[in-house]
């Protein structure tokens, strides 16, 4: 069973379902059941549908093993509702003594006292192994789980399949929040470049003037490994960039967590900055080379050893 944030048109959580059932193929599952917003016919999987609960039992009880694959889904600071879902299915897993791997996840921050305790009762099981995307969810799972291994993201795989492209005077903008997007991009058109506003996700619509704006949609991974700089306020789009070598300006506390481990000094990763912060980052990040794809396929490559080495 695979679990996750999925069937939703999130563009990372879409490459992080497609990598996992990569990765089960190869460690020789034959069936996939995966948990979905709705019931759909699928080659690769049997959809199981979110809210029911008899069906998600069910397919835990004929399961092998629980995959959670990829994502911040055990965080409260968004849901306490999504948290206390997610971690439901990891304890009936528990329960039913199934073995449950949570796969290139973050986790936290968790602040409400009965996420507390589900995430203390999932951690110390035995049952339970953890490969923590970044350092502050390792560091974090280390005070208090039993099976901590060393983890990546996910998507990494994901992209071994991609060739490098040539660059474009393309700015790939890719947004999550309310700003004054057109003055950035007027920036942008200063430094020469062309401004194209990336949709990760369907409900991102809202924060852009989609009359006067140009704007991407779906799984744009060539796209952004051609264009000249990438500012993000989602995670995966920037993680691409980071991958290729493109200059990028991560904004958000979780995309900080992972690539201080990388880029400790790299001038484009700001946790809650204001748009004139994001502009002169954008200027200093278009002048500053860095390679950190080995890095990442080292630790992708550790992720899969370690997972391989576990009887399932």
């Amino acid at each position: 069973m695979i679990v996750g944030y999925y069937g939703h048109g999130n563009f990372g959580d879409e490459i992080l379902m497609e990598e996992t059932m990569s990765i089960l193929r190869e460690l020789g599952f034959k069936k996939m059941e995966v948990i979905y917003p709705r019931l759909e016919d699928k080659s690769q999987f049997r959809a199981l549908e979110k809210l029911d609960m008899f069906r998600i039992i069910k397919g835990i009880l004929k399961s092998d093993a629980i995959f959670f694959g990829g994502g911040g889904i055990l965080q409260d600071e968004t849901s306490l509702k999504s948290f206390v879902y997610y971690s439901s299915i990891a304890v009936l897993g528990i329960v039913l003594r199934k073995k449950v791997v949570f796969l290139g996840n973050s986790f936290g921050p968790i602040k409400r006292g009965i996420s507390k305790c589900l995430m203390r009762f999932i951690a110390r099981s035995k049952k339970v192994i953890f490969f923590p995307r970044d350092v502050v969810s390792e560091r974090y799972l280390k005070r208090i789980a039993k099976n901590v291994r060393p983890g990546c993201d996910l998507a990494v795989g994901y992209l071994k399949e991609f060739d490098m492209k040539d660059r474009t005077r393309r700015a790939i903008v890719v947004p999550k929040s309310k700003r004054n997007w057109r003055e950035i991009t007027e920036f942008l058109r200063k430094l020469g470049l062309d401004p194209v506003f990336l949709l990760a996700d369907p409900g991102d619509l809202k924060f852009v003037n989609s009359e006067s704006e140009s704007l991407m949609f779906g799984l744009a991974i060539e796209s952004i490994a051609s264009s000249s700089v990438v500012i993000s306020e989602r995670f995966h789009p920037a993680l691409i960039a980071s991958y290729y070598g493109v200059p990028f300006v991560a904004v958000g506390k979780k995309s900080s967590r992972y690539f201080r481990k990388y880029l400790p000094k790299y001038p484009g990763i700001l946790e809650n900055p204001e748009d004139i912060e994001i502009m002169l980052a954008t200027e200093k990040t278009l002048s500053t080379e860095y390679d950190i794809k080995k890095s990442l396929c080292d630790d992708y490559m550790k992720m899969i050893r370690a997972l391989s080495a576990i009887k399932f």
